[in-house]
C-alpha cells in the first residue's frame, strides 16, 4: 500500500510529459498509444515557462503529428539551443523544427509607447491573436469536425477583417514610400492567396484529411506573411510614421476592421446553415479585397 502511494506520488512529481525514472530509462506506454498534439503542446509550453534560463515570451509553439515547431525570436544562440533541448525532451515529441531567430534587441519591446497605441500596436495584437488561434486548432487535429469547423470560422472572420483593414488603411499609407512599393505589392498578393485558400477550405468537409492539410498550409502562409511584415515592412514603416499619424491610422484601421466584421457577420447569418460561416469569405469582404488588389495592380502598371 505504502509502495503504491509512493509510486503515485512519484508520477505526480515527475516533469511534464515524463514518466517515473526506472533504472535510468523513461517509462513507455502501450504500443498503440500516441500522445496527442494538444498534450505535447501544453507540456512544451509549460516547461519553457518553468525554465529560468529561457524567455519564451517572443516564441510561438506549434505541434503537428508529434513534430514541434518553434518560431519567433530569442535573445541569444544559447536560448535558441536551450528551447530546442527543452522541446526535444518532452515525451511524445518525434522531431523539433527550430525556426527561432536570434534578435538580441527586441525592436517592438523598445517601441515608443505612443506608437504602440496606434496602428502598430493593433497590427501586432492581431498577429498574435490569429496565430494563437491557429496553434490551438492544429494542435487538436483529432477532435470533432464540427468544433474544428467553428474554430476555423473564427479564424477566417479575423483574417478577412484584418486583411480588409490593412488593404484599406495601412498599405495605401505606406505606398508613398518608394522602397516599400514592391513589398506592398507582394503583401497584396499574399492576402489574395490567403483568401483563395479560405474558399477552398469551405468546399471540403472537416472530416476529410485534405481539410486539415489545407489548414496547415494556410497557417504557414499566414505565419510567413506575419514574419515579413514584422521583420521587414513595419520596422521601415516606423521611420516614416510619427506618433500622431500612427494614432490616426490606428483609429481608421479599427473602424475599417469593425465595419468588415459587422458585414461579415450579417452575410454569414444570411447564408444556409451548411456553410456555418466556416471559412467562406463574405461577398462584401471578397469584393473589397479584390478591388484593393486590382487597384494595386493598376498603380503598379502606371
Amino acid at each position: 500500500m505504502h509502495h503504491e502511494e509512493r509510486s503515485r506520488r512519484g508520477d505526480r512529481d515527475a516533469a511534464p510529459g515524463r514518466g517515473p525514472d526506472r533504472g535510468g530509462s523513461i517509462a513507455h506506454g502501450p504500443k498503440n498509444y500516441t500522445r496527442s498534439d494538444l498534450r505535447i503542446f501544453e507540456d512544451v509550453c509549460e516547461t519553457l515557462v518553468a525554465d529560468p534560463d529561457i524567455d519564451p515570451s517572443r516564441m510561438r509553439v506549434t505541434v503537428r503529428q508529434g513534430v514541434v515547431i518553434l518560431d519567433g525570436r530569442v535573445r541569444s544562440r544559447d536560448d535558441r539551443y536551450d528551447a530546442e533541448r527543452v522541446a526535444d525532451g518532452i515525451r511524445g515529441v518525434l522531431e523539433v523544427d527550430n525556426r527561432l531567430r536570434v534578435a538580441p534587441d527586441d525592436f517592438y519591446a523598445d517601441l515608443d509607447p505612443e506608437l504602440k497605441e496606434g496602428i502598430f500596436g493593433l497590427l501586432l495584437d492581431d498577429h498574435r491573436n490569429v496565430m494563437v488561434m491557429f496553434d490551438l486548432l492544429t494542435s487538436r487535429r483529432g477532435d470533432d469536425g464540427d468544433d474544428r469547423g467553428l474554430e476555423m470560422a473564427s479564424i477566417a472572420r479575423e483574417l478577412l477583417a484584418h486583411s480588409n483593414a490593412e488593404l484599406e488603411v495601412l498599405y495605401p499609407a505606406l505606398e508613398r514610400v518608394p522602397d516599400l512599393a514592391r513589398d506592398i505589392r507582394t503583401a497584396r498578393v499574399e492576402h489574395s492567396l490567403v483568401e483563395h485558400l479560405l474558399g477552398e477550405l469551405d468546399s471540403i468537409i472537416e472530416s476529410n484529411p485534405e481539410w486539415m492539410a489545407r489548414v496547415e498550409v494556410l497557417q504557414e502562409m499566414v505565419a510567413h506573411h506575419v514574419r515579413k511584415e514584422e521583420d521587414q515592412l513595419l520596422p521601415r514603416a516606423l521611420r516614416e510614421i510619427d506618433p500622431d499619424e500612427s494614432r490616426t491610422l490606428g483609429d481608421k484601421f479599427q473602424r475599417a476592421k469593425e465595419l468588415a466584421l459587422k458585414r461579415h457577420d450579417e452575410s454569414a447569418a444570411s447564408r444556409p446553415s451548411r456553410s456555418r460561416g466556416k471559412g467562406t469569405p463574405s461577398p462584401e469582404l471578397t469584393a473589397r479585397n479584390a478591388s484593393s488588389t486590382e487597384d494595386a495592380g493598376k498603380s503598379a502598371r502606371k
